[in-house]
């Protein structure tokens, strides 16, 4: 028990901070009696040379670093040297009629490079009309010596008189063509094809053609009794055994295919739920809204990208646009999340996940703190040559080990066997499955710490590898549950059939595909009780107006 009387006599020693943890002052009294405080922030890494790649002319080097605490390692690109070419050197000098060729070599690599001079070509002095050969001029060439003749120069108009005549009578035609289509045709073809719209029942199309055209000839009554409210290119309309409409919802989506528009609604009409994405032009996505069937803001989500692509960070906010939370993303050069940081409303750090990578990209460590940096638990994870996860160890917040999973492989690659192991290294389970020589999975039998049977399955495939039957027993191998799929000549599957108690049928799920393969229904039967969900492509809806 500490004297009352006693009076701390307290040393202070700096413990300087690191790349992994917070500096901080620990004061220590001769009694035992000890705090922290003065708390300095983490620091930035301890990097010393490691290894060193010289560059070439054409390629790259690098400069390697290595964390003396943390062991992290960081790359420094050294950029290609380039070529250091000497001058060129003349190998044949050019005539005037004839190609000549020089040289040049690289001092550091060696590598040389040729290419041609072109001709010199004649230099007639005192040139002079030839008498014999029109257009052509003569005279002797100070550069070979010689007589000869060579062409007269010509003006380009004079070289492409013909051709641009025609040039210009063709783009006037084109014009005149040009301006009666726009003029005449084309109104006139959108017109008859806004009639075709409304024959077919797309009548958001031909009402939207129609208002731009201002002309509304023989479809006034045609579009009078209908109302445009929305349109959408994916609809389902789920319904009950008695017809009765239950719940619909609408999908609208970019050129992409991103979902930019969700909504769901009741019986009634109204909505129930709706959700909003937005998207950048590589796809990716900006944020997220959520509403409930008041129109309030449940979730609101921002994304943040780096220029490789990767999400660096994800905001909250709640309706009235107040930050909720906020996760941060750090990532290596090769991509692989290296960091995961979480944020409350105030910015305060609330939680932490640190990653490693082996040379594969695989991870090989996950480290999570809580918010005031304690370790919160730890998972390490190995791996064979083949890149197959062995083992994974999972450690407690006092880095004590809870339990570990074993993983075996067949020489395919197929999981055979998983072993959980309590942090006395007792064994508290085991999954062992099997496989046929296409590699599809013909069996799986769980067993507890107790060696009792929790799992006993068995699957059986047709000729062209389809899952045809799933069989469940349990440890007598008695017959508890099977399903049974069945398939059309196409390969779609049409009907999934759940078993109980035997042969005694619990559930069935039926499937119904158009010419092309895209579902057009599902139809759901369970102890009596059947819901049908109808699929139709781009559709409009439509309501009449009231009388």
């Amino acid at each position: 028990m500490m004297n009352a009387n006693h009076v701390h006599a307290f040393t202070a020693s700096v413990v300087p901070a690191t790349c992994l943890a917070n500096g901080y002052t620990l004061y220590r009294c001769a009694c035992g009696y000890e705090y922290r405080a003065e708390y300095t922030p983490q620091g930035p890494h301890a990097y010393a040379l490691l290894e060193q790649k010289a560059p070439t002319c054409t390629e790259g080097g690098f400069d390697r670093y290595r964390c003396a605490v943390c062991g992290d390692v960081a790359d420094q690109p050294v950029p290609a040297t380039g070529h250091a070419w000497s001058d060129w050197n003349i190998l044949l000098y050019p005539t005037c009629t004839e190609d000549g060729r020089q040289a040049r070599q690289c001092s550091r690599c060696g590598l040389g490079e040729e290419q041609p001079l072109p001709p010199r070509g004649h230099d007639l002095l005192s040139p002079r009309k030839s008498a014999t050969d029109k257009g052509m001029l003569e005279g002797f060439c100070r550069n070979c010596g010689q007589e000869v003749q060579i062409p007269g120069k010509r003006s380009f108009f004079a070289k492409h008189k013909k051709a641009i005549f025609t040039w210009l009578i063709s783009l006037v035609v084109l014009g005149l063509l040009v301006g009666a289509f726009f003029l005449f045709g084309l109104p006139e073809w959108r017109y008859q094809s806004a009639l075709n719209a409304i024959e077919d029942g797309d009548y958001a199309d031909a009402y939207q053609t129609l208002r731009v055209l201002g002309d509304y000839r023989d479809s006034e009554e045609k579009l009078a009794c209908f109302n445009i409210t929305y349109e959408l290119e994916e609809d389902y309309i789920t319904s009950g055994e008695s017809g009765r409409l239950f719940l619909s919802s609408k999908t609208r989506r970019d050129k992409k295919g991103n979902a930019t528009l969700y909504v769901q609604y009741t019986e009634d009409g109204f909505v129930y739920y709706k959700s909003e994405n937005e998207y950048d032009k590589d796809g990716k996505r900006l944020s997220f809204v959520a509403y409930n069937q008041y129109g309030r803001v449940n979730d609101r989500t921002q994304y943040r990208y780096d220029d490789a692509g990767n999400m660096i960070q994800e905001a909250t906010f709640d309706e009235e646009g107040r930050v909720t939370g906020r996760t941060e993303h750090r990532y290596d050069d090769k991509g692989n999340e290296t960091l995961t940081v979480w944020y409350d409303e105030a910015g305060i750090v609330r939680g932490k996940q640190v990653r490693e990578y082996n040379k594969d990209g695989k991870e090989t460590l996950s480290v999570y703190y809580d918010d005031a940096e304690r370790l919160a638990g730890k998972v390490e994870t190995q791996y064979d040559k083949n890149g197959n996860k062995i083992l994974v160890n999972n450690y407690d917040e006092y880095d004590q080990l809870s339990n570990k999973i074993t993983y075996q492989y067949d020489k395919q690659g197929n999981l055979t066997k998983e072993c959980y192991y309590g942090p006395s290294g007792r064994l508290m389970g085991e999954r062992v499955c099997t496989y046929d020589d296409a590699g599809n999975l013909l069996s799986c039998v769980s067993r507890d710490e107790n060696g009792d049977i929790t799992e006993n399955t068995k699957r059986k495939y047709d000729e062209d590898g389809r899952l045809i039957r799933l069989t469940n027993y349990d440890q007598d191998d008695k017959v508890t549950g099977k399903t049974v799929h069945t398939y059309n000549k196409e390969g779609n599957l049409t009907k999934t059939v759940h078993y109980i108690d035997g042969d005694r049928e619990s559930a069935r799920t039926e499937y119904e595909y158009d010419e092309q393969g895209y579902q057009t229904r599902f139809t759901w039967h369970n102890e009596g009780v059947t819901r049908r969900t109808d699929y139709s492509g781009p559709i409009v809806q439509y309501t009449p107006k009231a009388p």
